[in-house]
């Protein structure tokens, strides 16, 4: 039987990047508030999944600090 090396290296790196990544949850009030109501004022433009915007992260993260 012949041993794939390129597949065990893949499947050691998979197990190694396999970190649990803690993000924090917003509501939609405090986003709506971070961004002025989704101000057009506050869009920095358009991305694969809708509008971006700029939002205040004193206001944001001011439950969480």
């Amino acid at each position: 039987m012949k041993v794939n090396k390129d597949s065990d290296i893949a499947d050691k790196s998979i197990k190694v990047r396999r970190k649990e990544v803690k993000l924090p949850l917003f509501s939609f009030a405090s986003v709506s508030a971070a961004t002025n109501n989704f101000s057009d004022t506050n869009k920095l433009g358009e991305g694969g999944f809708g509008p971006v915007y700029k939002a205040s992260s004193k206001v944001l993260f001011k439950k969480y600090f």
